[in-house]
């Protein structure tokens, strides 16, 4: 029998080792009243009671109390949907860096790729899915589009980002269509069908961008159709035009409305970017904008 050596096994093992622990911020609140609620089935009890004290602005304490109901019943988000919310806001909250420039994209955890960014020079830029303009499809495996975006958003200009896209080689990517945004400037739009690029550099008759795999033609026209009626009712265009646009079912709430809803597929997230002179600001909701989902914010100071 051998006889184990006591001091060389201590040596094997790690010192002062202590677990790694990651901070995620997110909205204390949902965390505290019971927003995310159990729903199996082996829980007796269907509902949560839920009490605090708040205060009232003359200073007073008053009794507050609510009756959470879990999702299996009436659709409220449950502990799996917390974990999922978790994991967003570690995604959205990073500030990223590459080849030393700061930009903040929420990363698809599939293919490492990003559809929409903003970096530290308020440089903007959104990826939509293109229309193939040849019925054939080139053999070998295709690059995920996704990665486009984030070697984009080192550009410092939106003129450099239309210049790397010309020098570019975009066979290795499936068609899609490229907005690019920069304070003072007119937006950009590129266009790749798989055969030729299209580098459209005042690109505000464009809006809005559309993409659709069901009814490319049939949806951009009802929606653009949609987005004129909500302008021409509003009268100018502004922020909350583009939100009330972005969440509308059009009265139907189906595949051709902006905020779209099929049987098998539907609109997942909300991005909203805005610039000004200090900062640029990253918003991302998890859901539906009809939703009104819970989101993170990202502020990143432009460089100086």
């Amino acid at each position: 029998m051998r006889r184990a050596n006591k001091s060389s096994d201590q040596a094997l093992l790690p010192v002062n080792a202590t677990p790694t622990r990651e901070i995620v911020r997110v909205e204390k609140n949902l965390n505290t009243f019971g927003y995310f609620t159990p729903s199996s089935k082996r829980l007796r009890v269907r509902s949560k009671n839920v009490q605090l004290q708040v205060r009232t602005d003359d200073g007073r304490r008053v009794d507050a109390s609510a009756t959470i109901f879990p999702s299996a019943e009436f659709g409220l988000p449950n502990t799996a949907d917390q974990d999922k919310y978790f994991a967003f806001q570690k995604i959205v909250e990073r500030i990223r860096k590459r080849d030393g420039v700061r930009y903040v994209a929420p990363i698809d955890g599939d293919f490492g790729g990003a559809w929409i960014g903003t970096n530290e020079f308020g440089v903007s830029i959104c990826l939509l899915n293109g229309t193939r303009r040849s019925v054939e499809v080139r053999g070998g495996r295709l690059r995920s589009r996704g990665l486009l975006l984030p070697e984009l958003l080192i550009a410092p200009t939106l003129v450099e980002v239309n210049e790397r896209i010309w020098q570019s080689d975009l066979t290795p990517y499936a068609p899609f269509t490229l907005a690019v945004l920069e304070p003072g400037q007119p937006a950009s739009v590129t266009q790749w069908d798989g055969l030729e690029k299209m580098i459209v550099p005042y690109g505000e008759s464009y809006m809005p961008l559309v993409s659709s795999s069901f009814d490319a033609d049939g949806v951009r026209l009802k929606r653009r159709e949609e987005f004129r009626r909500k302008l021409d009712a509003a009268g100018r265009l502004d922020a909350s035009l583009l939100f009330a646009f972005h969440e509308s079912h059009n009265g139907r709430g189906d595949a051709y409305s902006p905020c779209m809803h099929r049987s098998d597929a539907r609109t997942v997230s909300f991005s909203w970017i805005r610039v000004n002179s200090e900062s640029a600001q990253f918003f991302y909701a998890p859901d539906s904008p009809c939703k009104w989902s819970p989101g993170q914010s990202q502020t990143l100071e432009l460089a100086r």
